[in-house]
C-alpha cells in the first residue's frame, strides 16, 4: 500500500481531529531554582493525579491502556508502550526532507506491512494498530535516516495492519519528544482536549504552581519563589497579573520573629478575645492539616504585622480588588468566585465546586464565630482577612460561597472571628 502525504496535509491534521492526543510536557525551572525535583500533576477534570520524577516527561493522550513509559533503543525513534496491547505509538525523527518508508517483518523476517510516506523534517508520530500477539522488528528507512527496533505485541487482533498518522512537531518549536528518551522517561497520564491541569513544582523548599490547558507538546517553567514561614513549612505560590499570591491557606503558629501565636480551643475563651489566637477548624489540626485547610487567625495577629513569612504580608483590600480585577478581565466577570475555587470539598449544592483554573484553591474551610467560638460552615463557606481596618471594630474581608459564583467583599469581619489568611509576595 502507498500513500503520499503533502507537507500541506500535516498541517491540516495537526488542526484536526486526532484520534489519540500524543502530547508532552516537560519541565524546568527559574528564578531561586533552575532544578525541578518533582511535579504533582493534577488532571482537575478527571480528578486524577500522578507524581512525575527529576527528568521524566509527562505524556498526555486519551490512550493509556497498558502505556507506562516509553522504549527507546534506536537512537531517534520511540515506541510506546512496549509490549503493544492493543495499539501503541510510533515516533520519529525525519532528518530530513523527503520519501519514508515504514515496514513491520515478523520473527520470521518476512515483511507483513509496509506504507511509504513524504514527510517534512520534524518529528513524526504514528498509531500502529491490529499487529496480533509476537514478535517484530520495525523498520523505518529514508535516505538520510533509519531505524531499527524490536517490538512485542501482547494483542489478539483480528483487524488490519494500519498505520495511522498523528502530527508532527518541529524541532523549533519546542520538540523535546526524543530527548532523553533512552531513559525509559515517559509517563503516561489520560487526557482529552480541553482537560484543566494543575501542576505543583517542587524543587527543595520551593514551591510552585501553574494551571495549563495543553494543546501540543510544550515545556512548563516554574517561577521559584521563597515562601517559607518561621515553622518551616513550604508553601506554593502563584502569579496572577502583577501579583504573586500564596496557593494555599497560611498554617504557621508562629509569628516570624520566633514568638509563638497563642493557641486558643476552648469556646468561650475565643468569644470577643481582643488579642492574637489561632485554631484549626473543630480544633482538629490532623483533619485541617489533611485537607490544606490551614489554620484560622483573628485579625489580631494580623495587626501585628509579623503573621506571614518574611518578604510577605496580608493582603490590603487594594490588592484583594486588584486580584478580582485581574480574574475579571480573563473573561471571569461575575463569575471569580468559580474560578478561584477548588475542584473539590465544596458541597451541598450541584455546581458548588470551582473550576481552579488559577490554581488559587480556595477550599471550604468554614470560620469560627466571634461572639461564641463556635465553628460554622466547614465545606460551604471560606472567608479571608484582608489587614485594611473598615472601623475600630470591624475589617474588609473576602468570601467564597458554595452557592454564588462572585467573590465576595465585605465591611462586616468583626475583628474577633477566626478566618483564613492568604498572603501576598511584598
Amino acid at each position: 500500500m502507498y500513500r503520499i502525504t503533502q507537507l500541506f496535509l500535516l498541517f491540516a491534521l495537526l488542526t484536526g481531529a486526532l484520534k489519540a492526543q500524543n502530547y508532552q510536557v516537560n519541565f524546568t525551572g527559574t528564578g531561586a531554582s533552575t532544578s525541578v525535583d518533582s511535579v504533582i500533576v493534577q488532571n482537575l477534570t478527571q480528578r486524577t493525579s500522578l507524581k512525575i520524577l527529576q527528568g521524566e516527561i509527562l505524556h498526555l493522550t486519551n490512550f493509556t491502556t497498558g502505556i507506562n513509559k516509553a522504549k527507546n533503543d534506536a537512537k531517534g525513534l520511540v515506541l510506546y508502550p512496549n509490549p503493544i496491547m492493543e495499539s501503541g505509538f510510533i515516533t520519529f525523527n525525519a532528518s530530513a526532507n523527503g520519501s519514508c518508508s515504514i515496514a513491520i517483518y515478523n520473527s520470521m523476517g518476512n515483511k507483513i506491512h509496509a506504507d511509504k510516506y513524504i514527510l517534512s523534517q520534524g518529528y513524526h508520530t504514528f498509531e500502529l494498530s491490529g499487529l496480533n500477539a509476537g514478535v517484530y522488528i520495525l523498520k523505518v528507512s529514508a535516505a538520510d535516516y533509519s531505524y531499527s527496533y524490536k517490538l512485542i505485541s501482547k494483542a489478539s487482533c483480528q483487524e488490519q495492519i494500519t498505520l495511522s498518522y498523528q502530527g508532527i512537531e518541529y524541532s523549533e518549536n519546542k520538540s523535546s519528544l526524543l530527548k532523553s528518551s533512552s531513559e525509559d522517561n515517559l509517563v503516561a497520564m489520560s487526557y482529552n482536549d480541553g482537560d484543566l491541569l494543575k501542576l505543583t513544582g517542587i524543587s527543595g523548599n520551593y514551591r510552585a504552581v501553574q494551571s495549563i490547558v495543553p494543546v501540543e507538546s510544550t515545556t512548563v517553567s516554574f517561577n521559584f519563589i521563597a515562601c517559607s514561614d518561621y515553622d518551616n513549612n513550604n508553601y506554593g505560590v502563584i502569579s496572577m497579573g502583577t501579583q504573586t499570591w500564596m496557593a494555599e491557606n497560611l498554617r504557621t503558629t508562629t509569628f516570624n520573629d520566633g514568638t509563638d501565636i497563642p493557641h486558643v480551643t476552648e469556646n468561650d475563651e475565643w468569644a470577643n478575645l481582643p488579642t492574637p489566637a489561632y485554631c484549626w477548624y473543630n480544633n482538629d489540626e490532623e483533619n485541617a492539616l489533611l485537607n490544606n485547610y490551614g489554620a484560622l487567625y483573628n485579625w489580631y495577629t494580623v495587626a501585628t504585622e509579623k503573621l506571614c513569612p518574611i518578604g510577605w504580608h496580608v493582603p490590603t483590600d487594594a490588592e484583594w480588588s486588584t486580584l478580582k480585577d485581574y480574574i475579571t478581565e480573563q473573561g471571569f466577570s461575575g463569575t471569580e468566585g468559580t474560578a478561584l475555587k477548588a475542584t473539590t470539598n465544596w458541597n451541598l449544592s450541584p455546581g458548588a465546586s470551582g473550576s481552579d483554573i488559577f490554581g488559587f484553591t480556595g477550599i471550604p474551610v468554614g470560620y469560627r464565630f466571634d461572639s461564641t467560638g463556635i465553628f460554622y460552615d466547614e465545606g460551604t463557606y471560606t472567608a479571608w482577612f484582608s489587614s485594611t481596618e473598615y472601623n475600630t471594630y470591624r475589617s474588609y474581608t473576602w468570601h467564597l460561597y458554595y452557592s454564588a459564583e462572585y467573590l465576595a467583599r465585605s465591611s462586616y469581619g468583626n475583628r474577633s472571628t477566626g478566618l483564613s489568611i492568604r498572603c501576598i509576595k511584598d
